[in-house]
């Protein structure tokens, strides 16, 4: 029999009432899984992963809770301002006596989840520049091996292996068996694209995948793929689905394929258009050296007519001509020279003698000299009576005494 809390005689405390109202509330069938559409609002993710946001309409609001496990099964990043129709149970936050949602999953309103979470994966992305042509590797012609990243059963890889062995017959294949679709593939798909760069044993990796919906195509989208094809420092071609179909690893791979099989043609050129390339290669090298030689061969027989070969001896003759006459012009310049220097010498030997101390002292002129000093005397100032000196005149000295003394009076 239901307790009657009405009564004046059964007051119970706020912590009992509000257990009461959170038992009640969890028992009843109708508030556990209970669909509910709305407005997030003031979404906040907690440091223990647990998200906490309030789901509003026009008319009411109430609190959420999602438990970290909750929200990892989530494909998309909900966000404030989202219409979402989520599954939850009602209860009693005890503390405050409120009501709130735990919330058991939950999806975009209108559109599904997973391709809300293609397109904020892809906006993300191509925000960080992975889908950037600046980013993308050149396939290469002729790969020594291909490596193929797909089911090891079914009718992808046995298109790609005869593809491959049919264009070009030495095609060397390595392959990394991976699950293509459900829980883990994406890890494995990303792991085994790792692998080939950890042991860079191929030159081009091809990601491989064959028809499906939406959903089974979505391991080809989730981030751990996509950042693994963009780290790879080998090129990678994708090839997920049908022509019709876009996964995010078709965006940042270096080179897209519409089929697996499509892939395998870009991977392999055809064996005898090679062998045709070569044979015209071969060809227009030897017709390119055969008019070398040919060139050659002239310029070499204009060479041995010419005079120099023909008539050696003129060549001789002609240059023994030109070195006399330049021996000759060469003694008159010398011849020359020698003339004007003598000229110049003469001048300048002139010049000195007229300049030169002996020339005056030819003309009757003596030098005097302070016999004990060995100074000139060349003023009367410098001069006393009883004075002994030398008078050097020009074929020898005499040596006298300085009797008197008469100056000019005007001191220079």
């Amino acid at each position: 029999m239901a307790t009657n809390y009405n009564s004046n005689n059964n007051v119970v405390t706020v912590s009992r009432l509000v257990n009461y109202i959170k038992k009640y509330l969890e028992s009843n069938n109708l508030l556990q899984g209970v669909s509910v559409k709305g407005e997030i609002s003031n979404y906040r993710l907690s440091q223990n992963g647990h998200v906490y946001f309030t789901l509003k309409d026009a008319d009411a609001s109430i609190d959420c809770t999602m438990w970290k496990s909750t929200r990892a099964k989530i494909k998309f990043e909900p966000e404030t301002g989202l219409m979402v129709v989520v599954s939850a149970s009602v209860t009693v936050y005890v503390a405050s006596g409120k009501m709130h949602l735990i919330i058991e999953s939950m999806e975009p309103d209108g559109i599904g989840g997973l391709h809300l979470a293609f397109e904020q994966m892809k906006a993300k992305l191509e925000k960080e520049g992975l889908f950037d042509e600046r980013y993308k590797k050149p396939i290469p012609t002729l790969p020594k091996a291909v490596g193929v990243v797909t089911s090891p059963t079914g009718s992808v890889i046995r298109d790609i292996i005869n593809v491959s062995t049919r264009r070009f017959k030495n095609a060397v294949l390595k392959i990394i068996p991976v699950a293509v679709q459900g829980e883990g593939s994406a890890e494995q798909v990303a792991n085994a694209v790792n692998l080939f760069n950890k042991y860079n044993n191929v030159d081009l990796i091809i990601i491989a995948r064959g028809g499906g919906s939406f959903e089974d195509l979505f391991s080809f989208n989730e981030e751990i793929v996509a950042r693994s094809i963009f780290a790879s420092k080998i090129p990678v071609i994708s090839a997920i689905g049908h022509e019709t179909d876009f996964t995010i690893a078709d965006f940042v791979a270096d080179r897209r394929a519409p089929t697996p099989s499509a892939a395998a043609e870009l991977a392999f050129p055809v064996f005898d258009d090679l062998v045709e390339q070569i044979h015209s290669f071969d060809l227009a090298l030897r017709r390119s050296l055969k008019n070398s030689i040919s060139i050659k061969r002239r310029q070499l027989e204009h060479v041995q007519n010419a005079s120099c070969f023909k008539y050696p001896l003129n060549i001789v003759m002609q240059e023994s001509r030109q070195i006399e006459q330049l021996m000759k012009r060469l003694g008159m310049l010398g011849r020359n020279r020698l003339e004007r220097a003598r000229a110049t010498l003469s001048k300048n030997s002139g010049q000195l003698n007229a300049l030169s101390p002996l020339t005056v002292l030819a003309r009757g002129y003596g030098v005097l000299t302070d016999k004990e000093m060995g100074k000139p005397i060349l003023s009367v100032a410098q001069a006393k009576k009883g004075q002994k000196i030398e008078v050097l005149l020009k074929d020898g000295s005499i040596d006298a005494t300085i009797d008197e003394i008469r100056g000019t009076g005007n001191g220079n």
